[in-house]
């Protein structure tokens, strides 16, 4: 469990010409993961998108 304590981040700025494992957490796994009360205020992400994104 990640928990952003209600924390935001500004601006986040992500480009990659990768297509794997990506973005702010790149990757995550277990059927009990879980990313919570955290915002992301004016992102820009620049990345070529998966297939299986949400997969």
């Amino acid at each position: 469990v990640f928990d952003g304590n209600g924390h935001t981040i500004s601006n986040f700025t992500y480009t990659s010409t990768d297509t794997d494992y990506i973005g702010l957490f790149g990757y995550v796994s277990g059927g009990n993961a879980e990313i919570k009360d955290l915002g992301l205020i004016d992102p820009n992400v620049d990345a070529v998108i998966a297939r299986n994104v949400g997969f």
